[in-house]
């Protein structure tokens, strides 16, 4: 990520993802091929994403029944304590497929 945006400036005046300048290929379409990379991104994004999953689960009124779908939800915190409080709820999980290799399936325990 550093590259990227030691880039900044150039994306800010002549426009266009400095990723894409740098590896030949947009942000996402990077970690399908280096998997590696994926897996730190993805731990990292994680790693910010999961303090906040459990008081967003809360503060928000989710229905009992019917199905909820997190789209570009990578390994599927949200919808792990959406559904510690709605097990009913049926839940879609949308994202690149690359990125759902490392979900969380299913209910929590």
């Amino acid at each position: 990520m550093w590259r990227p945006a030691g880039e900044t400036t150039r994306c800010l005046t002549d426009g266009g993802p400095a990723l894409t300048g740098i590896f030949g290929t947009p942000f996402f379409d990077h970690f399908a091929r280096d998997a590696e990379t994926a897996a730190v991104f993805h731990v990292s994004m994680t790693a910010m994403s999961d303090p906040e999953n459990r008081p967003v689960a809360t503060a928000y009124d989710f229905p009992s029944d019917g199905t909820v779908i997190d789209v570009g939800g990578g390994h599927g915190g949200l919808l792990t304590e959406v559904l510690r409080r709605r097990p009913g709820l049926r839940q879609i999980l949308h994202d690149r497929e690359h990125d759902l290799a490392g979900h969380r399936p299913g209910h929590p325990d």
